[in-house]
């Protein structure tokens, strides 16, 4: 999925991306100082974040799209408002670049 990005600075990419891994329902209770307020239903989607490549050129101008991968931060999970996904997107492996095993260091 798409979102789009947090970054203020005009030469970051503009969106973040990221591999859905489950799609959850919860009824959560409302507290107010330790009080029940009330019963809320939430959604919320379990993600896998991957980001830009860096030093990989892309544009119009030279005719390629954006090159994108998974980060290697610690916290490259989390969880996402289904709200802020501005659309669902395909994106095409590259094989040619081989794979990792860097990537979910156990």
């Amino acid at each position: 999925v798409m979102v789009q990005s947090a970054d203020d600075d005009p030469k970051t990419h503009p969106y973040w991306y990221a591999q859905v891994l489950g799609i959850f329902h919860a009824e959560v209770l409302r507290l107010d100082n330790g009080q029940v307020k009330g019963i809320q239903h939430i959604e919320f989607l379990w993600v896998r974040w991957m980001g830009a490549e860096p030093h990989y050129w892309w544009g119009r101008k030279i005719g390629r799209l954006p090159k994108i991968g998974f980060i290697v931060e610690n916290d490259a999970f989390g969880f996402l408002d289904p709200a802020l996904v501005i659309c669902t997107c395909h994106l095409i492996p590259d094989f040619v670049t081989g794979w990792t095993l860097e990537l979910l260091n156990t």
